[in-house]
């Protein structure tokens, strides 16, 4: 140990080792790494019986054999970023969502390759999800990898995972073993957390956890640990992605083999200095996992790691006479060096907080005194427990936490400069557009007044706060019902409101509806768990679908087409319905949607429909009541008769408005995965991306060519507004982007910039990628003198 300070180890100064590690420590032969994913804490605490019974976890015990924590993880709570923080011991940043379907091969230091390069002896295996073998293609010396994104998948990589791993638990000379069950995130998925099919399958991983850990209980003379933990958790919804309790709180239950050297007392607890210690010993962190492997196996901890060690977690070793304190003292030390020598490096590249660094150098400064005061105090022989050792303990562990937090508020650098350049280009293509669209056509009576101030505040001051984000549907039904309203005022004051058709009330009232009879949409048709899924119900609404088309299609052999894709639709529902897959038929459907969408001389009326077909395709059987809904609110909205600002504003709250009640949110977590797999078993990233796409934003790019559609058809029968609604309502959109760009801006360093207001940011551009790409297409049509050639009256 006295090597520990003159060798530098511990220092906050620049002359730092190579490595980071001490042989004292490695005090395990081999570990077990089970990952159960979406494993909930819920669900390990409470719903695996036997496993808690054969191996009760006590917690806040050193001396014990099994232990059971909170287990949280730092978001987005994909598995792709999960399993790269808890084998670098990084932390992400927001960007990293883009890559949760393409596990590239990881090239940060990082644990796998540590143990790879160990040793020539040094044997690792896997089986699992095949997001392992993309992150590490070569370092295992058995590997098993299974398809991993079909959710609607529930037993074949879990299946995988009983068929190897009997022989793989055999393997005499195993420095790591991975497995990694998929059944239970999928599960939730397809059922949610609460069903019958998640308890079958959290039984399923009772008996073969207990059968594991039976393995590493037979193991009396060296020491094995297995360490079975959730990548993450899952809402109530059965989805993850985001960053609330449920998703980020998983398990982690440990338990070492009867040959573990395992300390008898002195529980390490931060309690030496106060509430400052006992906080930074409070949670486990999924990057603690890091160095605590590191140093229970002898290798070096990976350079970025900005994880602890679990202290609890820490055999003594055999040939050696240091107390449990001084051993965690000495682990704890080695890892606030490795995490030193990161930020000196870090700091060199990128800013930090000056004061923050100071802050942290300080407690550092004062832990390595304290440790050093504790070897002086025993003479550096190991036979003392000092306070010293514990107190040093708590000031590793307090800037080691301090460190950690730091890096969760500064990790994501920002350039206000070009930020601030964006902005202004915003800006002023924003305000003399408007001038022009919104403004320029006439005074401004009261309606224009309500209506502008409704979708500014829906555009800017809604998003800058994260509970009004939440509420985001909710503010649209209450912005048509008052600008519905003020038109029906208006109308009041004329000779007659022309009947309920017309009336403006009609518009609010049909989102109510939409909300109130249609559920289940993105679920799963076999469940029978909806409504809207029985077949005597949506056949109803095909039916329907199909009288509209023969209204707005006046050409027979398109019709005969439109009526084809929308039986083959409802066929394919009907075989999901009894259990079949219905592929073939979903793909027809589509296929002869996009043909009569892509043909020339064809309506926006038309191709608004067409598309509408391939949404409700990749959506479900609930999408087409919801169809019709649609249709319907764009056409009253259409006849309302308000001014060009009132128009698009309806239409801008409406289109919103049908995103939310389709089951869709502005948050990751709430993507409805099962798109990808409508029309195919296996997972692409071509057809996966485009499938979730359309079902996510589809109905967006649908109500856009509703609107020129249902808007030059009006322009026609009666004169009025026409295609200055469009563009006024492609300025609104830009004004979100706009509001948008301002809020992230404002809000960068905002305790839920990742959680709440980046993904609203996000889903704001892509609704404007949507919304725009048409509206410029349709404008050079237009401008080309095609414009509404094919437009037919929807009667």
């Amino acid at each position: 140990m006295s090597t520990l300070t003159s060798q530098g180890l511990i220092s906050s100064s620049t002359s730092t080792p190579p490595h980071c590690w001490s042989p004292a420590l490695s005090t395990v032969d081999s570990a077990f790494l089970v990952v159960v994913d979406a494993l909930r804490f819920d669900f390990a605490s409470t719903r695996l019986p036997k496993l808690m019974t054969r191996y009760p976890p006590a917690p806040g015990s050193s001396s014990s054999s099994t232990k059971l924590y909170k287990f949280v993880a730092d978001p987005p709570t994909v598995t792709t970023q999960r399993l790269k923080g808890l084998t670098t011991g990084g932390l992400p940043t927001f960007s990293e969502i883009t890559k949760s379907f393409s596990a590239g091969v990881l090239t940060e230091d990082n644990l796998i390759d540590q143990i790879h390069k160990k040793s020539k002896k040094s044997f690792m295996s896997f089986v699992g999800d095949d997001t392992w073998s993309g992150l590490f293609p070569t370092q295992f010396d058995e590997a098993h990898p299974y398809p991993s994104f079909n959710t609607r998948d529930l037993n074949t990589v879990d299946d995988g995972c009983l068929l190897h791993l009997p022989s793989m638990l055999r393997h005499n000379h195993t420095d790591l073993l991975v497995a990694h069950f998929l059944g239970v995130d999928h599960v939730g998925h397809t059922y949610g957390p609460n069903g019958v099919e998640m308890v079958e399958k959290l039984k399923q991983m009772d008996d073969v956890l207990v059968d594991i850990l039976d393995v590493v209980e037979q193991n009396e003379h060296g020491c094995s640990v297995a360490f079975v933990f959730g990548d993450h958790g899952m809402t109530e919804g059965g989805n993850h992605g985001g960053g609330s309790d449920d998703e980020v709180t998983a398990a982690l239950f440990v338990h070492y083999s009867p040959g573990c050297n395992l300390p008898t007392s002195g529980t390490v607890n931060g309690e030496e200095i106060g509430d400052v210690g006992n906080s930074a010993f409070e949670f486990v962190n999924q990057i603690d996992l890091v160095p605590t492997i590191s140093l229970l196996l002898g290798v070096p901890i990976p350079f970025q790691n900005l994880g602890s060690v679990i202290p609890e977690l820490l055999p003594l070793h055999k040939q050696s006479e240091t107390t449990h304190a001084q051993q965690v003292a000495i682990a704890l030390g080695l890892n606030a060096a490795q995490v030193s020598r990161y930020l000196n490096a870090y700091k060199k590249i990128a800013s930090l907080p000056a004061k923050e660094l100071e802050k942290m150098e300080n407690l550092l400064s004062e832990a390595v005194v304290k440790f050093e005061e504790a070897l002086d105090g025993d003479g550096g022989g190991g036979g003392g427990d000092s306070m010293a050792y514990r107190e040093a303990c708590a000031l590793f562990k307090v800037y080691l936490a301090g460190v950690t937090d730091l890096g969760r508020k500064v990790w994501t650098n920002f350039n206000f400069l070009l930020m601030s350049a964006g902005l202004v280009c915003i800006l002023l293509s924003l305000f003399p557009l408007g001038w022009l669209i919104v403004w320029g056509g006439g005074k401004v009576g009261l309606d224009e007044f309500v209506a502008g101030g409704l979708v500014t505040f829906h555009a800017i001051l809604l998003i800058t706060s994260n509970s009004y984000i939440e509420k985001e549907s909710e503010f649209c039904q209450l912005g048509l019902v008052i600008i519905s309203g003020c038109l029906l005022r208006r109308k009041g004051k004329g000779k007659g409101n022309g009947g309920l058709s017309n009336n403006p009330l009609v518009i609010p009232l049909l989102s109510m509806l939409h909300k109130l009879l249609v559920d289940g949409h993105g679920q799963d048709v076999a469940l029978h768990r909806y409504g809207s899924h029985d077949p005597k119900i949506f056949s109803v609404f095909i039916l329907a679908m199909i009288y509209m088309k023969s209204k707005l299609e006046q050409r027979k052999e398109v019709f005969l087409l439109d009526v084809l894709a929308l039986l083959s639709l409802g066929a394919s529902w009907l075989q999901k319905y009894v259990g079949e897959k219905g592929h073939n038929l979903a793909l027809l459907s589509m296929a002869i949607s996009i043909f009569c969408l892509l043909r020339k001389r064809t309506s926006c009326g038309n191709r608004a429909t067409n598309l509408l077909v391939v949404v409700m395709a990749l959506t479900g059987p609930s999408s087409a009541l919801s169809a019709l809904m649609m249709i319907l609110q764009m056409r009253a909205i259409a006849t309302c008769g308000g001014s060009t600002l009132v128009i698009a504003s309806l239409f801008r709250l409406a289109t919103r408005q049908i995103f939310f009640i389709t089951g869709h949110a502005c948050s990751f977590n709430q993507l409805q995965y099962s798109a990808a797999f409508v029309w195919r078993d296996d997972f692409t990233w071509w057809s996966g991306a485009l499938s979730l796409g359309l079902n996510t934003f589809g109905w967006e790019l649908v109500s856009t060519l509703m609107i020129w559609g249902f808007v030059l058809e009006k322009k026609r029968e009666r004169g009025g507004v026409g295609m200055e609604v469009v563009e006024c309502y492609g300025w609104i959109t830009l004004l979100e982007v706009a509001g948008s760009c301002i809020c992230v801006t404002i809000q960068c360093r905002h305790l839920m910039l990742w959680a709440v207001f980046a993904p609203r940011f996000c889903f704001s551009v892509i609704f404007s990628f949507y919304q725009w790409v048409p509206i410029v297409l349709m404008v050079f049509v237009k401008e080309r003198g095609e414009g509404g050639k094919g437009d037919h009256k929807l009667k």
